[in-house]
Formats: C-alpha cells, structure tokens, sequence
C-alpha cells in the first residue's frame, strides 16, 4: 500500500491561493493529529528539512536547543532530557495507525520486573503493547465545491472561471511536515502548501484576553534591562523557573490553544481546533471521549511536572495497564507477555487472566522526588529569545559584553511570575517572530 493520501484542491492561478480543499479520513485524521503533538515534539519535526527547509517557531526552537545542549548534570537522569527533547504524545497508540504519522519519536518501550513487584531490581524484560484505533470510517461527504466556489467568486468578483482550477494530488509524509509547518506559520496555510515559492508574510500581532486559573504559585525572577530601550536582556532564577520554561516542551499544540482560548497567534491552528469543535460527534467520533481528547489533549503520563501541574490547567494523561500472560512456564519466566489499555480489558469478555500492572516514574529520584526535572538547587540564565542555560557568576556580565552594551545602560529588577505572566511567556514562545 503506497504512503500517500489524495487530496483535492480548487486553486486561483491568478491570486496563487486555494480556495477550497475536499479530502478523506486519513487526510483529516494526520491533520487533526497536528494538535497531540507535545510542543517538544513539533520544534524538532519543523528544524527537519523538506520542501520549505527548517523553519523557526518563535522561541520555540531556542528554548528547544538549549535543552538539548543542557548539560545532564543539571537533570535526575538521562531519561529526564530524554523527555524534554522527545516527549511522549499522549494520544501515542492511536496516533501510530494513522497511515502518514510524521512523528518520529520511538514508540513507547515497557519493562517489567523479572519478580513482578517493586523491588529495586533492573527491570529487562520488554513487553509489547497492544494499540487501538480511534477513529471508525468518516462517511463520505457530500461535494460542498459549488456552494464554495459561489461564495468565493461574490466576495471576490472573478471575471469567469478561467483562473480557477480543480487539482487531484497525492500527499506524502515530507509533504505532511510542510503543511504543519504551514500550520504553524500561516493563516493560509494550504494556499501556502501547494505553492511552495509563495512567501509566508504573516503578522504576528495579536490581542488576547486575560485567563485567569485557580492558582497561587509565584516564582521569583531577577532581569535585566536595557535602560535606554526597556528591553529585557536576560533573566535570572532558580530552577523553579527553568523547570517552568522546560515544561512548555512536553504540552501539546491543542492543549495551549486551549489555554490562550484559540487566540495563540500561530497561523491556522486556532482555525483547526475549532474546526474540530463544530463537528457533530455522534456522525464524526465513535465517542465524545474520541473528540474530547483533540479538543483537550493531556500531558503524556509521567510528564508533567510539578511546577507544569500548579501553572497549566492541563491533564495528565493516565492510562491503567494490564499484563497478559499466556505463556508463562511454570518455573514463572516471562514469555509472550502482553500489555493492554484499560478500555480494552474492560470490552473482553474473558478477562481474568489480566492483571492490573503499576507504572514507574521514569524520572523518579533515588531520593524519592518526584517530577523534578532540575537536579541541583542552582540558578539558571534566560536569555530573551528564551535560551536556558545554567548560571554562573560571570554568565550575565558576559551576556552584555557580547552584546556590546554599557553597564551603565543596565538595571535589575526582582519580579515575581504568575499565571498572568505564564500567558505572556507561552506566547513569546510560539509566536512566530
């Protein structure tokens, strides 16, 4: 079966824009995956090259960049960069079935203690997991072209038909990642996709209302400003505050438009989630929870931080797993061992030989911390464009000096972030600049 989707395009030759699109369930579902995908996830795949080259996201990329230059004594273990810089999508086993999945991170790997318990040994046994399927067959649409194209040609006042065109193409997965990249840039973002040359001059000015969450947590931050300009240069705090700015890495897409109430600034997503919003569920989804999860995605299951749970309104994805096991010998070796998802279990009829299994913390201390992802009480330099780097005593003196600016034009101020704040920062870090 060949990788591609169909795809259908009614275009302007004469504006280089795409009027309209008709396409098919496996085209829609990709789409619509664009929104599981953690933050983390998305700067990697946008700095791959395709047909547009690696393209930058606003801060997005810097702040990833930094964390894959951070230094791993700074973190509890490997596994905790690990899922910084490729973070888990909670809708994970649903997502692999999509015929053109642009994500490349590793599937999920399992292992399981050779005495079945929590008892400090390595735990070397891998086992399989068994994936659903989210979606059923959409039912065909009926062809809205006519309709469209009578609306388009009153708001436009084409002379005629002879600019406009119906193209059949077929779409890959390099063509997938430009059309997220797209996404993310553009609030033409099909027009864009098909004519590659078209430049992308979007304005990233936006207004967004306050959203206010029941939470009281400040964290204490030193910055330093420009005083000839008010520009902030760089800011200084615990690692409260890097665990905060790290954590954007692991939320996915829908969940911040979620949070900055669809005004995210980022090309056409705002218009993708809604558009999932006016779906009918009972004729789309085989359930609301399959809706629910694209219009509220969670943080993958061990990946949310403390400091991330406290600022961020978002859910963290939890799965209960059963262990199957057929074929265990009688001297109790592990043999053909099976994992499945709670929903599973409860839709078999015979199911007593499944047994609920408890998931370890991959990022859980020796000293018993939990979902800490900076390791030493130390403090920590961001820049504007939001690099995070570990501070020194010279760190921000050295910062100015590179940037040639007099110490004179220089002024700290101690200020406190809160949720109010979050916003700003979120928004600093997608906005395309």
């Amino acid at each position: 079966m060949s990788d591609e989707v169909p795809l259908i395009l009614m275009v302007d030759k004469e504006t280089d824009n795409v009027i309209c699109a008709g396409a098919n369930k496996e085209f829609v579902d990709v789409l619509y995956s664009f929104l599981t995908m953690p933050l983390g996830t998305i700067a990697r795949l946008v700095q791959q090259e395709s047909l547009r080259g690696p393209v930058q996201v606003g801060s997005l990329n810097t702040l990833y960049e930094s964390v894959v230059n951070f230094n791993k004594e700074y973190l509890w273990s490997d596994s905790c960069k690990e899922m910084l810089v490729r973070p888990r999508n909670s809708s994970e086993y649903h997502c692999r079935s999509l015929k053109l999945n642009i994500d490349d991170t590793d599937p999920t790997s399992y292992f399981i203690c050779p005495n079945f318990r929590e008892c400090g040994m390595s735990m070397l046994n891998n086992l399989l997991v068994v994936p659903n399927i989210m979606y059923e067959d959409i039912e065909s649409l009926r062809s809205f072209f006519e309709s469209v194209l009578e609306s388009y040609l009153e708001r436009n006042e084409v002379n005629g038909l002879l600019s406009l065109e119906v193209i059949t193409m077929n779409v890959n997965k390099r063509q997938i990642l430009d059309l997220l990249k797209c996404c993310l840039l553009s609030k033409t973002a099909l027009s864009h996709f098909f004519f590659v040359n078209k430049p992308i001059l979007e304005d990233s000015s936006f207004r967004t209302p306050f959203v206010g969450y029941p939470s009281t947590l400040q964290i204490k931050v030193k910055i330093v400003v420009r005083k000839s300009n008010k520009k902030i240069l760089y800011a200084e705090g615990a690692e409260d505050f890097a665990e905060f700015l790290l954590s954007f890495l692991t939320l996915p897409l829908g969940g911040v438009v979620l949070l900055l109430r669809t005004y995210s600034s980022m090309g056409s997503v705002d218009n993708l989630y809604n558009s999932i919003d006016a779906l009918i569920e009972e004729k789309f989804f085989i359930s609301k929870e399959d809706k629910c999860r694209l219009l509220y995605p969670n943080v993958a299951q061990h990946f949310q931080s403390n400091i991330c749970k406290q600022m961020f309104p978002i859910c963290e994805h939890t799965s209960t797993f059963y262990r199957d096991y057929p074929s265990i010998s009688v001297t109790g070796s592990i043999s053909h061992m099976q994992m499945h998802v709670d929903e599973e279990v409860r839709n078999c009829d015979n199911n007593e030989n499944y047994k609920q299994m408890k998931l370890v913390d991959p990022k859980s201390s020796s000293e018993g911390l939990l979902k800490v992802h900076a390791n030493l009480p130390a403090m920590f330099i961001v820049t504007d464009d939001l690099v995070v780097a570990p501070a020194s005593l010279m760190s921000g003196y050295a910062l100015v000096n590179r940037l040639k600016i007099s110490l004179r034009d220089v002024t700290e101020k101690n200020v406190t972030i809160g949720i109010k704040e979050v916003r700003r920062f979120k928004t600093k870090a997608l906005v395309f600049c």
